[in-house]
């Protein structure tokens, strides 16, 4: 289960209730979180600025990149890891067993082994901007590193290890999803606006559509 909860600005807290988790933003100045409810327990984090967010179900834990380091906690809001430095796009595995970091203008893939807060650098030999897990693969699209050009987009198979890179060249810097209910499909969303949607499931991927959002655009 994730939940995204990209740019959270001001002090963040946890709210913590019955069968579901909620992150909400707190103004900066508030005094210290009191309970109020028995169901209701609000935990302020030691972050200014949440990037993303992800529930880890099965493990009862909550991942929360920032500027501050990447956190992993537990359903009480409890800090149980902090991993320093930057971590952004945040992709849980299907499983529930891995999650996957980017470290923005790096070519390190960061995986966090979700039982044992064990880290792996994964090379991926270029710099990730965005990261989809489907069809048995992380893919991600990615830039020259410390430039936004020559935008492109590779795969990570999580069983083999094995990375491949260049597999489609993108029109712009793009954010990446995954179609639901087609591990095959690949949405492609420029920062400029356009959509691309992709075939996965051939070698190199197929472009199936590409269009401006304020077209109407049919996916196959």
């Amino acid at each position: 289960m994730v939940l995204a909860g990209r740019a959270l600005t001001f002090a963040t807290a946890i709210a913590v209730v019955s069968y579901g988790l909620v992150a909400t933003p707190t103004p900066a100045a508030a005094g210290p979180a009191t309970t109020t409810d028995a169901d209701d327990i609000r935990v302020q984090l030691p972050v200014s600025f949440v990037r993303d967010l992800v529930i880890d179900d099965t493990h009862q834990q909550i991942y929360a990149s920032s500027r501050d380091g990447l956190l992993a906690l537990d359903f009480t809001g409890q800090v149980l890891k902090t991993f320093p430095g930057q971590h952004g796009n945040l992709t849980l595995s299907p499983d529930d067993s891995a999650l996957y970091a980017i470290r923005p203008g790096d070519t390190k893939l960061a995986r966090i082994d979700t039982t044992s807060q064990a880290i792996q650098d994964i090379d991926l030999g270029v710099c990730a901007r965005s990261a989809v897990i489907t069809g048995g693969r992380l893919w991600f699209s990615y830039t020259d590193c410390g430039v936004l050009i020559n935008p492109a987009l590779g795969w990570y198979d999580l069983a083999t290890g094995e990375v491949r890179a260049g597999l489609a060249t993108l029109a712009q810097v793009s954010q990446l999803r995954a179609v639901p209910n087609r591990p095959d499909r690949l949405a492609v969303i420029g920062e400029r606006g356009g959509l691309r949607t992709h075939d996965g499931s051939v070698n190199p991927p197929a472009k199936l559509a590409e269009r401006q959002l304020t077209e109407t655009t049919t996916c196959r």
